[in-house]
């Protein structure tokens, strides 16, 4: 049996290729939301549970995983790191799938390496600050010594749990734009403008993240791009498209 990490829309896409093939998968997402949004058929099961690295292994075990596919989210460094440590500990064969980044040539593009380079930099461009960085990041900003006084618009998914934890931070329901993706250029720049966005703030989804359009739009209006690196990590074998997924699995499993 296979398993996938699969954080992403890009991962349960991967997912549902390879349960087609017949391959045995146990798909591991990150919520009971994910979970609802994979096709179910005989060939695979689904894991809804968080785990760590203890946990992984576990699950590895009790599973009889033989390969390990990695296509959680690009910013996902610790789910990674433990990935990797499980696959070379168990003594099976890894791979991370990942998504391609986005590219431009925008000339108001600023990278920050981490969160807290993100807020300083972002701080210098006007007092409403457009995150699109998803809610896990939120009470980071929001808390920031560099952002006080800073009006901060967040973007995130319309689920009531993500909603109550930014709520309980202590931000306001007028500075919460709550809708799912994918974003069109023509509605990225439609909410920077109602929200009168000085900056964005974003994370480098690549395309199928929406990071192209979100920049598009940014551009268009003549908006700075505050871009947080995906973490540096150093992938024992790494992907960038389903077929050469396809060829490493068919190196091990037949």
């Amino acid at each position: 049996m296979i398993l996938l990490l699969a954080g992403t829309k890009d991962g349960r896409e991967l997912g549902e290729a390879l349960s087609n093939q017949n391959y045995r998968l146990a798909i591991s997402v990150t919520s009971d939301y994910g979970k609802k949004l994979i096709k179910e058929n005989e060939n695979l099961i689904i894991n809804d549970k968080p785990m760590d690295l203890d946990k992984l292994i576990a699950y590895i075990k009790a599973n009889e995983i033989k390969l390990l596919i990695d296509a959680s989210h690009p910013y996902a460094e610790i789910a990674s790191k433990n990935a990797i440590t499980a696959a070379e500990k168990l003594g099976i064969p890894y791979i991370r799938y990942e998504r391609e980044m986005a590219t431009t040539d925008y000339d108001k593009i600023y990278l920050a390496k981490d969160y807290e380079e993100a807020a300083k930099i972002a701080s210098d461009f006007g007092d409403n600050i457009f995150f699109a960085t998803g809610s896990k990041s939120a009470k980071f900003f929001f808390d920031s010594p560099f952002l006080k006084n800073k009006r901060l618009i967040f973007r995130v998914l319309p689920s009531a749990n993500v909603l109550a934890k930014l709520n309980e931070v202590g931000i306001l329901a007028k500075n919460i734009v709550a809708l799912e993706g994918p974003f069109t250029e023509e509605l990225n720049r439609a909410l920077f403008r109602a929200y009168e966005a000085d900056a964005i703030v974003t994370k480098d989804g690549g395309t199928v993240g929406g990071a192209d359009t979100k920049i598009e739009a940014a551009k268009s209006l003549d908006l700075p791009v505050v871009i947080i690196e995906r973490p540096k990590i150093n992938y024992p074998n790494i992907a960038y498209k389903f077929d050469d997924v396809y060829k490493f699995i068919q190196n091990y499993i037949v």
